[in-house]
């Protein structure tokens, strides 16, 4: 039995539970990257094998090669194969790197960026934002228009939330104020909190 397969494989192959399989693998080969030196007689065999007579690859654009695809042989032909046809079809011969650069751009999967965190300000007035409206948008003439009674009750609604809320952290800390009574009573009293009914 002969398994070929990407790096993945070695690491899939040594979970506990494939032990047995692994164990009974005799003999493996791995085909690491190749160096700058052999991305260049990879290609040319390829393109030999092919039935071309020249190399079409200038010397930097097989640097560039390996630059993007870090000499791995299955990216290098998918790298490679995108950039001659693009010399192709703008009859550039031989192929240079800005056509090596054009067709990794095109070729090579980038991992997806993280999203930038908003710095803890965004965060605050967002939600200072929510406060007011919360709290303000009941209050605001009433119109005719549905939007603005969707408003109104989804208002209403949070501010029930809210007080309820409220109300479970003040039962919370009189829970408490057996055990911290000076720090219980004074939040006790400093937090008001109603429940208002529009």
């Amino acid at each position: 039995m002969v398994l070929l397969g990407q790096p993945e494989l070695r690491e899939m192959l040594s979970r506990p539970e494939l032990r047995q399989l692994a164990k009974r693998i005799t003999a493996r080969y791995h085909l690491m990257p190749l160096d700058g030196h052999e991305v260049e007689g990879y290609l040319g065999h390829r393109i030999r094998v092919a039935g071309a007579t020249r190399f079409p690859f200038t010397k930097l654009a097989v640097k560039r090669l390996h630059l993007h695809t870090g000499g791995v042989p299955r990216l290098l032909n998918g790298v490679a194969d995108r950039a001659l046809l693009a010399g192709y079809a703008r009859s550039e011969n031989p192929v240079g790197e800005r056509l090596v650069d054009l067709a990794a751009r095109e070729v090579l999967v980038r991992p997806m960026a993280r999203l930038p965190k908003p710095p803890l300000s965004v965060w605050i007035g967002a939600g200072l934002v929510a406060l007011v409206a919360t709290f303000f948008l009941p209050y605001l003439p009433v119109g005719d228009s549905r939007i603005f009674t969707r408003l109104r009750a989804t208002a209403s609604t949070l501010l029930m939330s809210l007080s309820c809320v409220c109300g479970s952290l003040l039962k919370s800390i009189r829970r408490c104020s057996s055990s911290f009574p000076r720090v219980a009573s004074s939040i006790a009293n400093r937090t008001s909190c109603r429940a208002t009914r529009l």
